[in-house]
């Protein structure tokens, strides 16, 4: 029984703390807003954007579904908090869509769910430290806005969701639920196909068969989607990947991010963006300390990710947008929980 309702305490403080995480989201998204959902819903946005099918249908699908007294009532109370400040800020003729209500919706189950898998993970590496797996999930939660001001999309959150809950099959050699999630990953962003490195890192601890079935069995899968989904949306304008090389290479050569700042949090309070190399500083930190009180496989998942990602960052990415760094982050939290294992006094106690 208090196993249960230490579990239900959890889940209210990871929706407390997705509710103010989807604010600042909203908030940094303003300047967007009314430009991207609609054609996004709609498929009409260029390439690469047009490939993140699942989040838009979903929506879609969920709106058509709504009763019309429900999506309605919906509707008419969207002045109501965040919503109503967000739109009226973003230029929004009137009342928002049903599509865009169920959109917020749908973003904040995402958040809630992230967190639950995020303590499921937790729980599996340090179950003798209660405290540590309750708080940690929310704590992530509520440091995620830092990550929002390269912009954000209606399938960040989705993406999220489904890659933490694929690294938790993928931890517990769940196949089916590795497969079941896998395609719906990609999908949502084909940039998540890049899961599969995480299959380096248990090459150390798998029979080689079952690693090569597995491992090529993904691999063909995520590509087999890509293509597909390529294939599908061959005449949207736009590029196969959008290049952002040069711009990127200018904007770091220019050192103007050292004297930039940025709204972390959407508090209107500055930060400076040159705290990323503290942050570099902090992830080291993280990173050696954790890796001594996790399996290797996950410190290993957690190194390929990050070499997986960061080279398309450079060509594909944004300045210093981290947010894409979505498959870095499951193993990330165990590495995160293994050292702050390592400093917090003895084990919790029953």
């Amino acid at each position: 029984m208090a196993a249960r309702a230490r579990g239900l305490l959890a889940a209210l403080l990871y929706l407390l703390a997705a509710s103010f995480t989807l604010q600042s989201f909203l908030v940094h998204w303003e300047g967007g807003l009314r430009f991207e959902i609609e054609p996004t819903l709609a498929f009409a946005m260029p390439r690469p954007y047009v490939y993140r099918v699942l989040t838009p249908r979903l929506v879609r699908a969920i709106a058509r579904a709504l009763p019309a007294g429900a999506a309605q009532s919906a509707v008419g109370h969207w002045g109501h908090g965040v919503l109503g400040m967000v739109a009226s800020h973003a230029g929004c003729p009137g009342p928002p869509t049903i599509q865009f209500l169920v959109a917020t919706w749908l973003m904040l189950a995402a958040l809630w769910g992230t967190a639950l898998v995020w303590r499921a993970l937790l729980r599996t590496g340090f179950p003798e430290r209660g405290l540590l797996v309750d708080v940690m999930p929310a704590l992530v939660l509520l440091a995620l806005p830092a990550t929002f001001t390269g912009g954000g999309f209606l399938y960040d959150f989705p993406e999220m969701l489904l890659v933490s809950a694929g690294f938790l099959a993928f931890t517990r050699r769940n196949w089916t639920l590795w497969y079941a999630l896998l395609p719906l990953a990609v999908l949502n962003k084909e940039a998540s196909a890049l899961m599969v490195v995480w299959w380096l890192a248990a090459l150390p601890s798998l029979p080689r068969r079952a690693w090569w079935s597995h491992a090529g069995a993904s691999a063909a899968l995520a590509a087999t989607l890509i293509l597909a989904l390529w294939w599908r949306f061959r005449e949207s304008p736009g590029y196969v990947a959008q290049p952002n090389f040069a711009h990127n290479l200018r904007y770091w050569a220019s050192l103007r991010w050292l004297f930039s700042t940025h709204d972390a949090f959407g508090t209107a309070l500055p930060f400076p963006v040159a705290f990323n190399a503290l942050n570099l500083g902090l992830l080291w930190a993280v990173w050696s300390r954790g890796k001594r009180h996790v399996p290797a496989e996950v410190a290993r998942a957690f190194a390929l990710s990050c070499a997986a990602v960061a080279p398309l960052l450079v060509l594909f990415g944004f300045e210093n947008e981290i947010r894409v760094f979505a498959i870095a982050l499951p193993p990330l939290i165990l590495l995160a929980g293994g050292a702050t294992h390592s400093l917090y006094g003895p084990v919790d106690r029953p």
